[in-house]
């Protein structure tokens, strides 16, 4: 869809929702648009619930993200669509409802053919989002709940005092203990922050453990990741190092000076990948280091030692860090883990699309089955079943 089109579908819903009982307010063309839309059921179950529930507590909201769509348009700006056929028109015409769970598009490619397609997805549905919850593993061994533990002072640990505000825990302290170490937990469903005693940030997604010492030696400061973290790293003499394993053992080392990257290494997936997004780090194995540049990322696959470099949007690979589902010609399996993580739910697949390549963004902050209905859009058959996300 045109700009000039979506900007019409915009103008269509508006009307509507503001004029819910005068079949009068839409002109010939806008009403044929309208129900081309409404052909899809989910537009019309959203359609039903959102523009004509005169008491719907959307209603604010709503007409404010309809103002918005000057800015929709920018964010939409630069992306091809087809128009192949009255289906992908239709989709089109489906992809101009801004609703509160945020934005999304999404597009799959495959060998033969390009189609990109954008939705948005209603905000509903009873599997919600994850949220803040982590658990820290103090030297003794005792396990600290952050989801209930808060305050200036959770714990100390040989002279580093803990605080845990607002999602974030803080080690502060000085001295030199390079042999306690701490470790912080996040189980599916959570996500959370670390500050380090150097200063040094890290952002933890779900299912994702560090390891770290309560206050690094003289020498280097190390980490040891499984799962998922976004790294901002204080300039110091001292180097940052972050160790992890693949799936079958071997060890990796990220290393770095002062700088902001991005590592996703968890035990259970074949491919582990570092994308640097400035500053500079190298990655090492077996006595081989690849020095990456900003905008690079390095991935490895289990099994071997191989490390290969490409250029990549830096937003994507830490888009789950400012809230979003953002992926680039990733195949389907990378994206649901992402999400089954993300809603604490396993992913069932009775049906395989590998040679499928999807691009999508949306907003982590919508209720799973909202997600969902992205996929369903595209041919992708994905249902909630029994607590589990079910693909056919």
């Amino acid at each position: 869809m045109d700009q000039e089109s979506l900007a019409g579908i915009f103008s269509i819903l508006k009307k509507k929702r503001e004029n819910p009982d005068n079949d009068e307010a839409l002109t010939p063309e806008e009403q044929v648009a309208l129900s081309v839309w409404l052909e899809d059921v989910h537009n019309l179950q959203w359609y039903e619930e959102y523009i004509l529930n005169k008491e719907g507590a959307m209603n604010a909201l709503f007409l404010q993200t309809l103002d918005a769509e000057e800015n929709t348009r920018k964010r939409l700006k630069g992306f091809t669509r087809s128009r192949k056929s009255s289906m992908i028109r239709r989709l089109s015409y489906a992809a101009a409802a801004a609703v509160v769970a945020g934005l999304v598009f999404v597009s799959i490619l495959n060998r033969q053919s390009v189609r990109d397609k954008y939705t948005s997805l209603p905000a509903s549905g009873a599997m919600q989002p994850g949220k803040d919850r982590a658990y820290l593993t103090l030297a003794d061994g005792s396990i600290v709940d952050l989801d209930t533990a808060t305050g200036a002072a959770i714990a100390r640990q040989k002279g580093a005092v803990i605080s845990n505000r607002g999602g974030e825990v803080t080690y502060n302290g000085t001295g030199i203990h390079e042999n306690e170490f701490n470790s912080i937990s996040i189980p599916n469903g959570g996500q959370y922050r670390l500050q380090l005693q150097d200063g040094s940030k890290i952002w933890l997604n779900a299912a994702t453990t560090l390891r770290f010492p309560v206050q690094f030696g003289e020498v280097e400061r190390s980490v040891e990741l499984d799962g998922e973290a976004y790294f901002e790293i204080t300039k110091d003499r001292r180097p940052f190092r972050v160790k992890y394993q693949s799936q079958n053992g071997r060890n990796f080392t990220v290393n770095v000076l002062g700088t902001h990257f991005v590592v996703s290494a968890y035990k259970d997936n074949t491919t582990a990948a570092t994308t640097l997004v400035e500053g500079r780090v190298s990655l090492g194995i077996a006595g081989k280091d690849v020095l990456l540049s900003p905008g690079q990322q390095a991935t490895t696959v289990s099994g071997s030692d191989r490390i290969d470099l490409k250029t990549v949007d830096t937003d994507a690979a830490k888009g789950w860090v400012t809230g979003s589902f953002y992926f680039i010609d990733s195949d389907l399996r990378t994206i649901l883990s992402s999400i089954g993580r993300w809603y604490n739910v396993p992913v069932l697949y009775e049906k395989d699309y590998a040679g499928e390549l999807f691009s999508c963004k949306l907003s982590r902050s919508a209720p799973l089955d909202s997600v969902l209905v992205s996929l369903r859009q595209f041919d992708v058959k994905a249902d909630v079943i029994n607590n589990k996300i079910v693909i056919r």
